[in-house]
């Protein structure tokens, strides 16, 4: 299968992008979660403007589609400890549902897993070490405080 035949997420989604942003920024400013819960979202900052986000990069795809899923994984983390009422408040004053954000999360890592088979691994490597990374940046953040 040739990437160009892997369906893309919809322009839905990456309409929606600019909601995760400012949800993810809500997350970050909402009292009501703790800090150790927000770190994901600290680590995803952090991974943007990294080195190790260049190497990344420069892969086809999932190079432009890591950024999202890290997003997206850190939005799930911070939104399962934060209060249900203040999560709605969040969703609705964004227009967003959980709904969306997981069928988004879905359709981008099912195209990222056709690439990964495609390129025999490389592109996967890539993800593991990119995860090792934001989790390396979680785990010391929380156990500093």
């Amino acid at each position: 299968m040739s990437i160009s035949r892997i369906a893309l997420p919809s322009w839905s989604m990456v309409k929606r992008l600019p909601a995760y942003v400012k949800l993810a920024w809500a997350l970050v400013k909402e009292p009501a979660i703790p800090w150790q819960h927000k770190a994901p979202l600290y680590g995803v900052l952090l991974y943007e403007i990294s080195p190790p986000h260049l190497l990344i990069a420069a892969v086809p795809v999932v190079g432009q589609l890591d950024s999202i899923i890290l997003l997206l994984l850190g939005l799930r983390h911070a939104l399962a400890h934060c209060p249900a009422r203040v999560a709605a408040r969040h969703f609705s004053r964004l227009n967003l549902t959980v709904e969306q954000m997981n069928d988004d999360a879905c359709a981008i890592r099912a195209v990222v897993g056709k690439v990964c088979c495609k390129r025999g691994g490389a592109a996967s490597r890539n993800i593991r070490f990119m995860g090792r990374v934001v989790r390396g940046f979680t785990t010391r953040s929380i156990a500093r405080h």
